[in-house]
């Protein structure tokens, strides 16, 4: 704030250059036209609203030296005024201000209406159809992205005085648009749930600005749902009572009592649903009030007041979750009992010998015993490592099962995996038509779910699920909710992979279980033994350190040994200032971790400027502090059903349309078209990290490993670094670091009921 005792002044003028604008706290430095003064003044403040050149502003505050860049106007209060000179509209119209105007179409309309143009933009859009190359489409599209404007504007004004920074505030008014200031009176917590990149944190600092109190149950109850959901992104489906209260408590700041008893309130409304954990009868635990107030809990016909039921440390689970894993045990096992295998009654030893003479394909004993196990098993599960023929098993089964059409009629064969890559690779390998998990269930907008579902079954008699160390429990729900009964189901994966990014550990539960027929691939074959990668990524997995010797030019491994990261960071520039920019989507670095100098967010601008130098002398537009250029690299961060783009799906920037404010992505022939607030769910990609990376295959991996990254480093991380390289692997790194990941098997413990379900379901039906 300005010292009220200097001399505070107003001035007016245009805004003429924006020079810097921080969208988090609404900071600017802008050079405004003031009457009087020759040069333009340099003005510096804060406002939520976003300044366009061409407005005028009406600022108080006080003159101020800056050491470096002399005299500045510091002020404490900007009101934004519409510009009424002709220029001064050219300017406002052409800064991008409204969606659809550029500098030339804002020439054009001033020409034609003069000191009139916003006034026509308002009030009559119709007449800007009298301009070339506007039709009575685009006029109405202006005129409502100036009614967007315009109410944008008046909601900034409102969570100004809420601290609220710009990129909330627009998030706020894109998700519930002109209800915005209602809601957020009503149940700001509402924004926790309803808007990606809003969590607890933000809508609780916006909540207590609006009055509500800390030990408001609205605010816990918040704050317990918070904590729940947030478990789920570090894969667990539920947390004990322990585990809730503590987290809870951290980000709610208020004793435990509290938090306790709004947790009794959710069990007995049920959005929380209670179970002891590991319980082979999966039973729930009830609540209700007795007479008196006091809450009792049930468990198979006992009765216990609140000090029992926190003794026993039950889990809770956030209600759908609790009714995903129920529902995939359910639905596995009313596969694995309808009917029989599409394969019952096949003379599989014939068929194994027909592969062997007409397809040359020669199986090993433990591929031929899995599909023997087809004849009368109709889900079953393969696990390996690399090397290990999953592949090739997936693809015998699929060319029996074609070969069998003869005798046993048309079989309907749907193969799937979680990544558009895994997807390919399967289906180049197979001969047979693939695709990911997304587009198979087709996601149906109209209804915000997808199309093949437990009313709408996909049309198949065989399904083999690749990569499914990947699958997390909402997908996997969703997958079986789609699938007949009728289907044989084939699950395919290495379940010494990273479990998913999602909640849950779906391959491994259902391996646990021992109630799903497996076959475990671990014959290494001949012509994958001359792979350093494989033989490296077995060692690694079975707590060895890999070879990391000197080879020769015809190795796939290379272990480049470096003594910091400032080495590692000049080896990764070297060696990819060698790749052809035709290798950009096969060459991938990989790296455990988003932060530090070796991590994502500080090696992808380094390859930006290496590899897209050209895109960075063109047109870009910033996001964030990050510039995204024509061909530059890109990854989608999460799910976009509209969009038909998900999680982990690579890219490349196509196209930069600074009138439209939109940006065009190209995912393996899609284009995908971007509006300016939707950047944040892409990340550049020319770095993605390992948990990125899964279910994907590429040429060449570059992956740093360093002591730095130690609290991401363990086996499994770097088990699966490894086998992400398809033809060659450059490690860089420190030996010591590669041995911390190998002695360490410490990984998040995940929490999930779905053994216990599967053990149930499958020993009472």
């Amino acid at each position: 704030m300005i010292n009220s005792e200097q001399n505070i002044e107003t001035i007016t003028g245009t805004i003429e250059i924006i020079t810097y604008r921080n969208n988090e706290n609404g900071f600017f430095v802008c050079k405004v036209k003031v009457k009087g003064h020759k040069a333009n003044v340099p003005v510096t403040g804060a406002t939520p609203i976003n300044l366009s050149v061409g407005e005028v502003i009406s600022a108080s505050g006080i003159w101020q030296q800056n050491p470096k860049y002399g005299m500045q106007f510091k002020a404490n209060e900007v009101q934004v005024m519409l510009p009424k000179s002709i220029s001064g509209i050219q300017k406002y119209l052409g800064s991008g201000v409204i969606k659809g105007i550029g500098p030339k179409t804002a020439q054009n309309i001033v020409e034609m209406f003069g000191e009139r143009a916003i006034d026509v933009i308002e009030k009559s859009p119709h007449e800007l159809t009298q301009i070339r190359g506007i039709n009575q489409d685009k006029a109405e599209r202006i005129a409502k992205n100036w009614e967007d404007s315009l109410k944008i504007k008046e909601m900034m004004l409102f969570l100004q005085s809420h601290d609220v920074t710009v990129n909330l505030a627009a998030k706020i008014y894109n998700n519930y648009g002109d209800s915005a200031i209602n809601i957020l009176r009503e149940n700001p917590y509402a924004m926790a749930r309803d808007i990606k990149g809003i969590g607890f944190l933000s809508a609780d600092k916006i909540a207590i600005n609006l009055g509500i109190k800390v030990d408001d149950d609205k605010r816990i109850s918040a704050g317990i749902e918070h904590t729940l959901l947030n478990a789920t992104t570090s894969g667990s489906c539920a947390l004990p009572m322990s585990v809730l209260l503590d987290k809870a408590q951290e980000i709610l700041k208020v004793e435990k009592h509290l938090i306790e008893k709004v947790i009794h309130h959710t069990i007995l409304s049920e959005r929380v649903i209670a179970m002891l954990p590991d319980d082979p009868k999966c039973m729930t635990i009830s609540a209700r009030e007795d007479l008196n107030g006091q809450m009792v809990f049930g468990l198979n016909n006992e009765t216990f007041d609140a000090d029992r039921f926190c003794f026993l440390d039950p889990l809770l689970f956030y209600k759908p979750f609790f009714f995903m894993e129920k529902n995939v045990a359910e639905k596995i096992l009313a596969i694995a009992k309808t009917g029989q295998s599409i394969f019952h009654g096949i003379d599989l030893d014939a068929a194994i010998d027909q592969l062997k003479e007409k397809h040359y394909i020669n199986l090993a004993d433990v591929q031929r015993e899995a599909i023997k196990k087809l004849n009368t098993n109709k889900v079953l599960v393969i696990t390996g490592g690399p090397g290990t023929g999953k592949t090739t098993l997936i693809n015998s089964i699929i060319k029996i099962a074609k070969m069998s059409q003869q005798t046993i009629g048309t079989i309907q064969i749907k193969l799937a995996a979680p990544t558009g890559r895994a997807a390919k690779r399967i289906s180049e390998s197979s001969g047979a038509f693939s695709s990911t998990i997304h587009r198979m269930l087709e996601f149906d907008p109209s209804q915000g779910g997808f199309k093949y579902n437990d009313t709408n079954y996909l049309k198949c008699d065989l399904i083999v699920l690749d990569e499914s160390s990947m699958i997390d429990i909402q997908i996997m729900n969703s997958i079986l909710k789609a699938l007949p009964r009728s289907v044989t189901l084939i699950i395919v994966g290495d379940v010494d992979q990273l479990p998913s990014i999602g909640p849950g550990q779906i391959l491994s539960d259902i391996i646990n279980s021992d109630v799903i027929s497996t076959v475990k691939l671990n014959q290494v074959f001949r012509q994958a033994k001359h792979s350093r990668i494989i033989t490296n990524a077995h060692m690694v997995n079975n707590g060895q350190i890999p070879y990391l010797g000197e080879v020769d030019q015809k190795s796939d491994f290379e272990f480049i040994a470096v003594d910091d990261d400032v080495a590692a960071i000049e080896k990764i520039k070297e060696i990819m200032q060698r790749q052809s920019k035709d290798m950009v989507a096969d060459v991938q670095l990989l790296t455990p971790m988003q932060r530090g100098s070796v991590g994502v967010k500080a090696i992808n601008p380094i390859l930006q400027s290496l590899l897209n130098s050209d895109g960075l002398e063109q047109d870009y537009v910033e996001h964030f502090g990050i510039k995204y250029c024509i061909n530059d690299k890109v990854i989608q961060t999460e799910n976009n059903y509209n969009k038909g783009v998900f999680n982990g799906d690579i890219g490349f920037i196509v196209k930069i349309d600074k009138e439209d404010q939109e940006i065009i992505i190209n995912f393996d022939g899609l284009d995908v078209k971007y509006e300016m607030n939707e950047l944040d769910q892409i990340s550049l990609a020319y770095a993605i990290t390992i948990h990125k990376s899964q279910g994907s295959e590429y040429h060449t991996v570059i992956m740093p490993v360093l002591t730095q990254h130690f609290i991401m480093l363990n086996k499994n991380l770097l088990y699966t670094g490894i086998t992400r390289a398809k033809k060659r692997l450059i490690m860089i790194g420190q030996k010591k670091a590669i041995a911390m990941a190998i002695k360490s098997n410490r990984t998040e413990k995940r929490y999930s009921m779905l053994k216990s379900w599967l053990l149930k379901t499958f020993y009472t039906n």
